[in-house]
């Protein structure tokens, strides 16, 4: 039982860890282009839209230094974080599933 124990957590650990990145995959540049449009000048609005953003970027600056700007501190932040959310959450659900089963 500890050893499957084991297993349930290193694998909540995992699905934690890629539930993340595959997160982090999407939002990070909708997050690059969300802030560009923030910041753009009133009397100088050169993109209407998200998508016209997007294109100019990748035209200009490639994919992974335009839109995946500041990906790497948001993976340092949120991978390791949601890993352990969902070990600890599965591990606390399974010991309440244990201690309020009716035997």
């Amino acid at each position: 039982e500890k050893k499957q124990a084991k297993v349930v957590a290193a694998s909540s650990f995992a699905a934690g860890a890629l539930a993340s990145l595959t997160t982090q995959a999407v939002t990070v540049p909708v997050d690059v282009v969300s802030q560009r449009l923030i910041v753009q000048r009133r009397g100088d609005t050169r993109y209407t839209n998200g998508w016209q953003l997007a294109a100019h970027i990748v035209r200009n600056e490639g994919l992974t230094r335009g839109l995946y700007r500041g990906s790497l501190l948001s993976i340092a932040t949120f991978v390791p974080s949601y890993a352990i959310w969902l070990a600890s959450f599965n591990a606390s659900r399974s010991v309440l599933c244990r201690i309020l089963s009716p035997r």
